[in-house]
Formats: structure tokens, C-alpha cells, sequence
């Protein structure tokens, strides 16, 4: 794997090399930017998870919004 120390992602050899035209220095450059919103949408995902299970949990359905009132 190829990696430094102030980069977030790193990416194995044969894929780089693999997709040259497509992961190009500007591609890395736009990837390794959004890496920073990773922790957060890992966040969301996990509250969204807790939240699946315990309505699995407790046979609830999902609340909806009262269209009448």
C-alpha cells in the first residue's frame, strides 16, 4: 500500500497502476480532500444503525409524518 504520513487514504499499487487515467494526481488530490467528511458520515451511519435496531428491537414501525394534522 502506498501511503504517507499527512494523507488520510491510501491506495494499493496495483490500482493506481491499474487506473492511471482515472486516478490521476488531481483525482487523489479531490479524494484525499472529502476524506475529512468520512468521520462524520461514519457517525451518521452509526446513529442511523442504533436507531434500525432499536425499532427492530421493539417491533416499531418507522414514523411517518401525519399528513392530517
Amino acid at each position: 500500500m502506498t501511503e504517507s504520513a499527512e494523507k488520510q487514504l491510501s491506495y494499493s499499487t496495483d490500482l493506481l497502476q491499474s487506473y492511471p487515467e482515472v486516478l490521476d494526481k488531481s483525482a487523489l488530490q479531490a479524494l484525499e480532500g472529502m476524506a475529512s467528511l468520512n468521520s462524520e458520515r461514519l457517525t451518521l451511519m452509526k446513529k442511523r444503525s442504533d436507531r434500525r435496531k432499536q425499532r427492530f428491537e421493539e417491533q416499531k414501525r418507522i414514523a411517518s409524518v401525519d399528513l392530517e394534522g
